[in-house]
C-alpha cells in the first residue's frame, strides 16, 4: 500500500527533473535545508527552479521565486505545491494565452461582456483569509498540515468559480444570440411593414386618381343632363306652333 502511495509521487519528482528550462531560475544560489509550508498564487511566482542531489543540493524540493524576490522552498510532496507547479507549466507552455479552461470565455468575451472571473470582494476575502492563515499557523512549522488543507480547498474553490464563470459565460452567449435572433426577425417585420406601406401608398394614389376622374365623370353627366332637359324643353315648345300650322 505504501509502495502504491509513493511511486505516483516518485513519478511526479521524475517528471519535475525534466522540466524544460525555458521559464526556470538556473542562477546558482545556495541550496535551502528545510522546506516551508507557505504556498503563494501562481500570478505572484516569477520563477521557479528543482534542486537536489544532481544539482549539488542535499534536499531535493522546489525553489520558488516571487516578484519582490522572495525565495521559498517547498515540498515536492505538497499537493497545493504540484497543483501551483503544474499551473506554472501551463503558463509557460502557452506564455500569451489564459489556461485552457479560460480559453473559451476569453473567446467569447470579444463578442459580449463576460462575467467577471471573481469579483474584487471575493479576491480581498480569499487573500485575507490566506493571511490570517499565515500569521496564525506559521510558515516555518512543517507540523503545520491544516494550512495545506485550507490552501487545497481554496483552490478548489477558485476551479468552482472559474467552472461557474463559464457556465455564466455560456448562458449570455445564449441569450445574446436569442436577442440576435429577434432583431433580424424584428428588421425583417420591418421591412414587410414599409414594403405594406408602400403598396399602401400606391393603391391611395390610385383611389385619388379614380375619385378625381370619376368627378370629371359626374361633372360631364351634369352638363349632358342640363343639356338634354334644355332639348326637351326646346321640343316642347315647339310642339304646338307645328299643329297650328297644320290646322290652318
Amino acid at each position: 500500500m505504501a509502495l502504491r502511495i509513493l511511486l505516483p509521487l516518485l513519478l511526479l519528482a521524475a517528471a519535475l527533473l525534466l522540466l524544460p528550462a525555458e521559464g526556470v531560475d538556473n542562477v546558482a544560489s545556495q541550496c535551502c535545508e528545510r522546506t516551508s509550508l507557505e504556498v503563494i498564487p501562481s500570478f505572484l511566482v516569477k520563477s521557479y527552479r528543482i534542486q537536489g542531489p544532481e544539482s549539488g543540493c542535499r534536499l531535493h524540493a522546489v525553489v520558488f521565486t516571487t516578484r519582490k524576490e522572495k525565495k521559498i522552498c517547498s515540498s515536492l510532496t505538497s499537493r497545493a505545491v504540484q497543483k501551483l507547479i503544474r499551473r506554472l507549466e501551463d503558463k509557460q507552455k502557452n506564455p500569451s494565452q489564459k489556461p485552457r479552461r479560460l480559453s473559451f470565455a476569453q473567446q467569447k468575451a470579444k463578442k459580449t461582456p463576460a462575467p467577471k472571473l471573481i469579483s474584487d470582494v471575493e479576491y480581498t476575502a480569499l487573500k485575507s483569509e490566506i493571511e490570517m492563515l499565515k500569521s496564525s499557523l506559521g510558515f516555518e512549522r512543517e507540523t503545520g498540515k491544516t494550512l495545506g488543507i485550507r490552501v487545497d480547498q481554496l483552490l478548489n474553490e477558485n476551479d468552482e468559480l472559474l467552472n461557474k464563470n463559464n457556465k455564466l459565460v455560456a448562458e449570455n452567449d445564449k441569450l445574446v444570440a436569442e436577442n440576435d435572433k429577434l432583431v433580424a426577425e424584428y428588421d425583417e417585420l420591418l421591412n414587410e411593414s414599409e414594403e405594406l406601406m408602400n403598396e399602401n401608398n400606391r393603391l391611395v394614389a390610385e383611389n385619388d386618381k379614380l375619385v378625381a376622374e370619376n368627378d370629371k365623370l359626374v361633372n360631364e353627366n351634369s352638363r349632358l343632363k342640363q343639356l338634354l332637359e334644355r332639348f326637351i324643353h326646346l321640343l316642347n315648345k315647339a310642339r304646338p306652333s307645328a299643329s297650328v300650322k297644320k290646322e290652318s
